[in-house]
């Protein structure tokens, strides 16, 4: 399926995850193929917090499964960053998003894990390599 096909036909579905049952698509930014599964950054809306103060949009990667696309359950295991600081090693950088209230987010894959995971611009210090490189090879795709 071609990648506009793919996010037209994700978009406003809704994603199977543990803490939510109105999380939806919203709009498809990036899609990683592995051996064993495929993954979308996704930005997903929540239904629940549209009458709250704050957010409503959360930046995830989902997989297709069953018929439907949920929450990678690997998530819950995913590489921590604390205080800027990692033991996990970084694959590459695949791609970000510039949130409406101005933070950089980018998409990480990391080795020894299938999933990428979204990390903000401050959380990455220690990556700088991994950021310029990836902004090096962004400009010379344009």
């Amino acid at each position: 399926m071609a990648t506009q096909d793919l996010a037209s036909a994700l978009k406003g579905l809704g994603i199977r995850t543990h803490w939510s049952l109105n999380l939806v698509v919203v709009q498809v930014l990036y899609t990683l193929q592995t051996p064993n599964a495929v993954f979308h950054g996704v930005v997903a809306e929540n239904k629940e917090r549209l009458l709250e103060d704050g957010p409503n949009v959360d930046l995830l990667w989902v997989c297709e499964r069953d018929g439907s696309v949920a929450v990678w359950l690997e998530g819950q295991q995913r590489p921590a960053i604390r205080e800027g600081q990692s033991d996990h090693n970084m694959d590459a950088v695949i791609g970000h998003y510039d949130t409406r209230s101005g933070v950089l987010y980018y998409s990480v894959k990391w080795i020894g894990y299938e999933c990428p995971t979204w990390e903000s611009e401050q959380d990455l210090d220690q990556y700088a390599a991994f950021l310029d490189q990836y902004w090096t090879t962004l400009q010379h795709q344009n």
